[in-house]
């Protein structure tokens, strides 16, 4: 009797996803979205298509461009020569002086809002690529996956000017934020992390509490960077520019701008359409009435408290078992939520942050994710569409951006109890 041959299986290759197969392809994609979305938010804000009170979005790129022509001629903001029907410009400026170079860059590539426009576009895709190639596949030497592609956080980058609004290419804080990311991006190295930082520092002053995302062992290394790279440029900028230092004292003298938490009060039980409601002052609308002082004060107090406790775990190394990036995030949202401003093109920096926490994503990320996403869109939805009926304290406008606050406030109370959650115990 003829034995049966056994049958040979067939072998069974691996399923893989159209992401490992076709990288290329989901990458050709991502960069057509963002060509669009940024042609989109470009042609917005200068009004080439129709947006809902488009004059007012790219009002700061003339600005920009008004100090880049005056600075390259050798006339800072605050110093001698500034007409006087122009001397409100001053008080605008909010900058440290490496952001003098943008402006003049700006200026140089072309007059007119497009060469800054351009350079923010230049510096988003930037950041952009930084993440694809964090969120690259990785192979071992032998070829076997060692992580799979992920290009969520990218996605969260390329669909900022969708919740953003055009601001995203008409504002200043692509480029700080840019700089962090790629900080949070370079943790393995404290060189790196802390020039990446001081940049970011010497550009709006912010990204320093990303410097509480690095782990303890990195620590001293990467605050020293941070540290030289940010006394040597400041010092060598104000030998060139003796005003460079001016915008300490312009934050001084800031008041309670309408759109920050504490100011969230007065604009809710404030009379309607009382113009004396508010004043422009330093480049910002602020409340006019009784406390503001005080209140100011408390959120500094907040602020520098909340801080310093994140300060002292890092100390203590209790914070060693949590993503920089997650720590990074927190510490900037409480920057926020403490801030006498809380301008929408702050927007840019939650996106940025939360693109890189996206990476190793935390307890509850998406409900995290969906508030900031939320409070981000609801910044473009008031400004500018329906940002005058909020200085005017109508009920529609204070209602938007009381529900953009609460989405903030309550996404930065869940980061922090992810935190405590995650504390290694101390010694």
């Amino acid at each position: 009797m003829a034995t049966k041959k056994p049958k040979v299986q067939a072998v069974r290759k691996p399923q893989t996803t159209a992401l490992e197969v076709h990288p290329a392809l989901i990458i050709g994609l991502i960069v057509s979205a963002f060509i669009a979305t940024r042609y989109w938010a470009a042609a917005a804000g200068l009004q080439w298509i129709n947006y809902p009170n488009g004059k007012a979005l790219f009002s700061d790129v003339t600005l920009y461009d008004f100090w880049g022509f005056n600075i390259a001629k050798g006339t800072f903001p605050n110093g001698p020569g500034i007409p006087t029907d122009q001397l409100w410009t001053n008080d605008a400026w909010q900058y440290p002086a490496l952001a003098a170079m943008i402006f003049i860059l700006g200026v140089k590539i072309h007059t007119g809002m497009s060469g800054f426009i351009s350079l923010a576009i230049a510096a988003d895709a930037v950041l952009l690529g930084l993440l694809i190639w964090a969120g690259r596949q990785q192979k071992y030497a032998n070829g076997r996956v060692a992580s799979k592609a992920n290009y969520i956080p990218a996605l969260i980058w390329l669909s900022a000017p969708l919740l953003v609004g055009p601001l995203q290419v008409g504002r200043f804080d692509v480029f700080p934020t840019l700089a962090i990311v790629a900080a949070l991006l370079a943790t393995t190295s404290a060189r790196r992390f802390g020039i990446f930082i001081a940049l970011g520092f010497l550009l709006k002053v912010w990204p320093v509490f990303g410097l509480l995302g690095l782990a303890k062992s990195k620590f001293k290394e990467g605050f020293l960077w941070f540290a030289g790279v940010s006394v040597s440029v400041t010092a060598l900028l104000y030998l060139w520019w003796p005003g460079s230092l001016s915008f300490i004292t312009g934050q001084g003298k800031r008041g309670l701008q309408i759109e920050s938490i504490g100011a969230l009060p007065y604009m809710m039980f404030g009379q309607k359409d009382d113009r004396n409601a508010i004043a422009f002052r330093y480049g910002s609308w602020e409340v006019n009435g009784p406390g503001t002082k005080y209140v100011s004060l408390a959120m500094t107090l907040v602020l520098v408290i909340l801080i310093a406790i994140l300060a002292w775990w890092r100390w203590q190394g209790r914070l060693e078992a949590i993503p920089g990036a997650d720590i990074a995030l927190l510490a900037v949202l409480i920057s926020m939520c403490t801030s006498r401003v809380l301008s929408p093109q702050y927007s840019i920096w939650v996106m940025g942050l939360l693109a890189v926490a996206a990476f190793s994503q935390q307890p509850r990320f998406w409900t995290i994710a969906g508030l900031l996403l939320t409070s981000v869109a609801l910044g473009q939805y008031l400004f500018p569409g329906k940002y005058s009926n909020f200085q005017l304290l109508h009920t529609d406008g204070v209602m938007i951006q009381t529900l953009r606050i609460v989405c903030l406030v309550a996404a930065t109370v869940m980061c922090w109890r992810n935190v405590v959650k995650r504390l290694k115990p101390a010694n």
